[in-house]
């Protein structure tokens, strides 16, 4: 009995160091992806050999202000899921099957976003293409919502040192993007420019949010 409480007890320790080395090696993946999509996306903003302009480079600036925008909100975007990223994977102890193919999911979103914003690009903000970039940064973002979601039920995958209060402030940290994505979808059909201006509500909704955040971490326990 001793004996098999003892191999019981190794192949959980083996299990949970190699779910240690698959969270290591999924955030590696995940930053190569971030990093990745952020240079493509700023690769996309125009340049004067893109449209054949040979006058002065502050006037190529002057008369394509209104080219740079997409390019500008989609690094703007990127760099605030990433940081959405960071918020949860630097609050999980290891990752298994489900949960990677979770974080891969949504990788994989937000290179459909890429996608998106490239065609959005050469078609002059199409409404189909401002309507893609809206629902694969929603998808982006509420895969990140069940991936914490599923790595916080029965504390599977978080850090012994994460209190329950704590667990619920990242899960509404994470919520403000996808709720602003959800909510630009039907502006898609307008235009550029409104489209544009919709992702102001992320300001408003992640005051929201952060106010949501910091009322369930101060809280003792969710009987309180």
């Amino acid at each position: 009995m001793t004996d098999e409480l003892l191999s019981s007890q190794q192949r959980r320790r083996m299990t949970a160091e190699r779910e240690k080395r698959q969270l290591r090696r999924l955030e590696i993946l995940v930053d190569v992806t971030f990093a990745l999509i952020l240079w493509r996306v700023f690769a996309l903003l125009p340049k004067p050999s893109d449209v054949g302009y040979e006058g002065e480079l502050m006037l190529f600036f002057k008369e394509h202000a209104r080219d740079f925008l997409p390019s500008i909100v989609g690094i703007v975007l990127v760099i605030i899921y990433w940081i959405q990223n960071n918020t949860m994977f630097g609050n999980l102890e290891r990752t298994d099957n489900k949960h990677a193919s979770i974080a891969i999911l949504q990788m994989f979103a937000l290179l459909l976003y890429l996608y998106m914003v490239r065609i959005g690009i050469e078609y002059e903000g199409d409404n189909v293409a401002l309507l893609g970039q809206s629902i694969t940064l929603a998808a982006a973002g509420w895969l990140a919502v069940l991936s914490w979601i599923y790595a916080t039920k029965k504390r599977r995958l978080i850090s012994d040192d994460l209190t329950e209060p704590q667990a619920w402030g990242v899960y509404w940290r994470l919520m403000g993007e996808p709720i602003a994505a959800t909510l630009t979808i039907p502006v898609a059909w307008t235009s550029q420019g409104w489209w544009d201006l919709s992702w102001l509500i992320l300001i408003p909704i992640g005051m929201w949010t952060g106010r949501m955040a910091k009322r369930a971490e101060t809280t003792v326990d969710k009987g309180t």
